[in-house]
């Protein structure tokens, strides 16, 4: 009779771990996502195009779904605070392009070397691409440093990549979220 209750009790504290779990997992975190705000992505979208982290995706997914009819000012946020992190990744690769050798065989045969040949290559159009495609950016910002890539067509290409991309991402988010 004892074990039969003990063994009772514990199915039922597995069962609420269970569920608090799962709770955890989905919905709080949902929550805490959606509850983040504005300002969250402001800072978000700068970090990740600046330093290596999460996406921007998985803050814009649950700010869309929670306020739907405010996903262009989003995705404008977005792309406008994203162009504020690379503008930090190209600042730190315009500084550290002098205490760098290129002629260190390390650097020339790494695929950061063969990103910095492509880039010196396709300029622009490969940070564009960067930009739209979810890829990492600051990579790409930092090589575009160390080779002087022109700053304004740099930063606008980055603002309107990115742009072009957040929207996409919220009128997805839209249509799926109203089916």
């Amino acid at each position: 009779m004892m074990e039969e209750l003990e063994d009772k009790h514990d199915e039922m504290v597995s069962r609420q771990l269970a569920r608090r779990h799962s709770c955890l997992s989905r919905r709080y975190l949902n929550e805490l996502i959606a509850g983040a705000g504005e300002r969250s992505l402001w800072i978000w979208s700068a970090l990740e195009a600046g330093v290596p982290m999460l996406p921007v995706e998985f803050l814009l997914v649950p700010l869309t779904r929670r306020a739907p009819d405010m996903a262009r000012r989003f995705a404008i946020l977005a792309a406008v605070f994203s162009g504020v992190g690379a503008l930090y990744s190209y600042a730190m690769g315009h500084l550290v392009q002098g205490y760098l050798s290129w002629d260190d065989s390390f650097i020339a045969s790494s695929l950061f070397g063969q990103l910095i040949n492509a880039l010196g290559q396709w300029g622009e159009s490969l940070v564009f691409l960067a930009a739209l495609l979810p890829l990492p950016l600051f990579i790409f910002s930092l090589a575009a440093g160390l080779l002087h890539v022109g700053l304004l067509p740099f930063l606008a290409t980055v603002v309107i990549g990115r742009a072009l991309r957040f929207h996409l991402v919220t009128s997805l988010t839209i249509h799926f979220n109203r089916h």
